[in-house]
Formats: structure tokens, sequence, C-alpha cells
């Protein structure tokens, strides 16, 4: 009797239900975390001023990101729970939120009774910053290369550049202020160019878009 086929189909089966192994270099966003679950993380988000330079590193920890400086000095930390992110500086004193919901962002303080900043979406897909009086401050529009910040004059502030593997912030003058080799989404990098907030409020911005997959 030929066992040769029963055999072949038992070694499938086995093969099926063994664990797949993976080297992917990025991992989902924290379950429970930043609202929208769509984005995902490097382990480290390494960001580069103008002249090439270290200014920044985000570095992923179990449930959110350390920032650390050039020099493995700690800036802050950004925790991620219950659809927001909590910003910390080193001594766990609490800065601020950020907050993802009704399709906007909403940066607030750290009582979370007052929304200082708002990242809405407009209905062609373009978004704007309004502070806590509703008042616009910046309009941020996509174009091909990536994303252009706009003041209220319609002038240009800023540009977001994605391209081959390269995300870069440059200002009017077409000068790069920030850049990154690694995976980040063009709209999360955009909140480098807020000059209205903190670096903290920035970054915790940042990784808020990201995470949300926007």
């Amino acid at each position: 009797m030929n066992h040769g086929p029963l055999l072949a189909g038992l070694l499938l089966a086995l093969c099926a239900g063994c664990p797949q192994s993976s080297s992917s270099a990025t991992v989902a966003a924290p379950q429970g975390g930043a609202a929208g679950g769509g984005g995902a993380f490097a382990e480290r988000i390494k960001i580069k001023d103008g002249a090439g330079a270290t200014a920044f590193e985000l570095k992923r920890m179990d449930d959110g990101l350390k920032v650390v400086d050039a020099n493995e000095v700690e800036r802050f930390r950004l925790k991620a729970k219950d659809g927001k992110v909590k910003l910390r500086d080193p001594q766990d004193l609490v800065l601020g939120y950020v907050k993802f919901s009704d399709g906007h962002f909403k940066v607030k303080d750290a009582s979370q009774e007052r929304t200082l900043f708002s990242l809405r979406q407009q209905a062609d897909g373009d978004w704007k910053l309004e502070n806590e009086r509703d008042e616009q401050l910046c309009e941020i529009k996509r174009r091909d290369y990536g994303w252009v910040i706009r003041d209220p004059q319609e002038r240009d502030l800023y540009k977001v550049k994605v391209d081959g593997g390269k995300t870069s912030l440059r200002d009017a003058q077409d000068q790069t202020r920030y850049a990154t080799h690694d995976p980040v989404s063009g709209l999360a990098f955009v909140a480098l160019g807020f000059d209205a907030l903190d670096e903290g409020q920035r970054l915790a911005l940042l990784y808020q878009i990201q995470a949300s997959g926007k």
C-alpha cells in the first residue's frame, strides 16, 4: 500500500500550524493606545537637523515612546493609552495630552480641560491648525511631493517632502530643518513645522498622527 500521499498531507498540515517568524523592522501601534491603530512604528525613528546631526530620536517602549537627544539624554516620554497620547517629562510630570476624536486631533493641557490646538481635516482632504479660540493658524495642503504648510495669508511656511525613503521638513527657502530615513508618514512629519506648539507637543502630535494611520 502506498502511504506517500497520506504522509505528504500530514506534513503539509503540520507546517501550516507552525508559527511563522518575521523579520519586519516595524511593530504595530500599541493596543488600546493611540486612536486608529492604523500606523506602525519602527523600533526607533532618528530625526536629524539641517546640518545632518541628530536632533532627537524616538525609541519604542512597551507603552509608547521615549524621546532622547543626540547625547542619549531623555527629553520626553510619550505614553499611548485609551485613545490618547500622554506627554511627560523625564521626571514623569504630565505636560499635556493629544487626542484623536471626531475626525481631528486635539492638543490638550495637563488637566485635559483646555484644548490648546486642533488639527482638523477639511472636506477636500486638506487640514487646518486652529488655536483654542478656533482661529486658523495655518493650512496644510497636499502636494505631489508631500505637503505644504501655509499661513492664513496663503504664504508658504514649510514643506514636507517624501522622496526615495527620505522625509524632510523644509522652510520657505527650501532649507532642510528636519529629516529622517526611518518610516514615518508625511502628515505626521508636518507636526514638526507647527511653530505655535512647543517641542513636546509637536512630537506627541507626530506620534498620534502616525499611530492613527493618517
